[in-house]
């Protein structure tokens, strides 16, 4: 059995890229950039207003020039039309294109209007003042965005900026769910006395699709060799295999028997965690990649976040989502020798995390008022209040 630590690194050095795609900016929210953005030309393109006011030379001011007259006002994409003369000034709009013949703006609550002439209150005032210089932010040809890097509301304004019509980003996986077990029925059958409804397969799929994955198989096999088999084959089409149960030390737990029948290397078998211990990982023709979970709900959810989503992040290129540590709000004390992950809630007041009580990973109700994970160390048997524990969002 491996321990958690080494068991997400071996995981995560099996990581590669699923490969890039073009789309539209339209769509490309939440999805992570494939390519470096680069300027098309100077940002600022022109000398900017930083706000409304009075655009003239400084050096008139430097000379002492106690007024000026306004030769003409400079709207947003309007080209100025006058030079200035020493003791003129324009009076211009935010945003608008400063004219070179000025190089400092006086915002309008500082001007005093005399009919077309203007003075100014003036306070230190300073070359370039309020004016937004061309190139300034970024020059031409310079590097705007480095990517990966995930695409948010900004980043879709920056590629817009930039004209971008298309963006090539990373594709996004293929994934094939297998859910097994002879007493597991679709949620909208009957169910008898001795059935439960898929609830892991609806999981998977929501857990998924949080991530922007949308491309996804499912299927439900029997705890049988002859009905496994034909299943898994047929999932091999996919980038990523995820199953739930059958992965134990059952009777009717077969999927380690089959997996090892179609060639899977098996990475591992069994992790030093509760829940989600027996959970089977394995590769491919050195790509396709399986996460064979168990089939309690609440294993099934942890081993998808400890797991699989750090694993497709990983796939992608990008940082590693950042693991916080909070204040526990009352001393746990285990009697295991494992990692162990317990469902939490934040207390916003506090910033403190709560454990939430439930019977079990087979406790349906388990996870529904969690926020994350909580983890409580192999090596601690009680963790006093107070103590800072790592928090692994959902």
């Amino acid at each position: 059995m491996i321990a958690y630590d080494d068991a997400l690194k071996l995981v995560l050095e099996q990581a590669s890229s699923f490969g890039d795609e073009e789309v539209p900016v339209s769509d490309a929210l939440n999805r992570v950039l494939a390519e470096s953005l680069y300027a098309d030309r100077d940002y600022p393109p022109f000398n900017r207003a930083a706000m409304d006011g009075y655009a003239l030379n400084f050096a008139d001011i430097a000379a002492g020039v106690a007024e000026f007259k306004v030769v003409e006002t400079i709207f947003p994409a309007q080209v100025n039309t006058k030079e200035l003369a020493p003791g003129e000034c324009y009076k211009i709009l935010t945003g608008a294109s400063v004219p070179s013949f000025a190089d400092i703006v006086i915002r309008v609550e500082d001007a005093v209007i005399h009919g077309d002439h203007v003075s100014f209150n003036l306070n230190g005032p300073k070359k370039w003042q309020n004016i937004s210089r061309q190139g300034e932010d970024v020059a031409a040809a310079n590097m705007v965005l480095q990517a990966p890097c995930l695409v948010t509301a900004p980043v879709i304004a920056l590629l817009s900026v930039l004209g971008k019509a298309t963006v090539m980003v990373r594709r996004k996986p293929f994934v094939a769910i297998i859910t097994t077990g002879n007493e597991v029925i679709d949620p909208t059958l009957p169910v008898n006395s001795v059935q439960i409804r898929n609830s892991n397969q609806s999981q998977l799929l929501a857990l998924l699709q949080s991530i922007q994955i949308t491309e996804i198989s499912v299927s439900h096999a029997l705890d049988d060799i002859d009905e496994l088999k034909p299943r898994f084959s047929q999932a091999f089409k996919a980038d990523i295999i995820i199953s739930s149960g059958a992965v134990s030390a059952g009777d009717a737990d077969y999927i380690p028997i089959v997996l090892d029948q179609l060639g899977v290397k098996r990475l591992f078998h069994k992790v030093a965690i509760k829940p989600g211990k027996p959970i089977w990982i394995g590769k491919r023709d050195n790509s396709k990649i399986l996460f064979c979970l168990p089939g309690n709900p609440l294993s099934c959810l942890a081993c998808f976040i400890l797991f699989i989503r750090p694993f497709i992040e990983a796939c992608y290129g990008i940082d590693p989502m950042l693991i916080p540590k909070f204040s526990l709000k009352d001393s746990l004390q285990k009697s295991s020798t494992l990692d162990e992950f317990f469902p939490a809630c934040r207390i916003r007041d506090t910033n403190e995390i709560e454990r939430l009580r439930f019977n079990g990973s087979g406790d349906i109700r388990a996870a529904v008022l969690a926020e994350g994970f909580g983890r409580h160390p192999a090596s601690i048997k009680v963790l006093p209040a107070g103590t800072l524990v790592s928090f692994y969002p959902l």
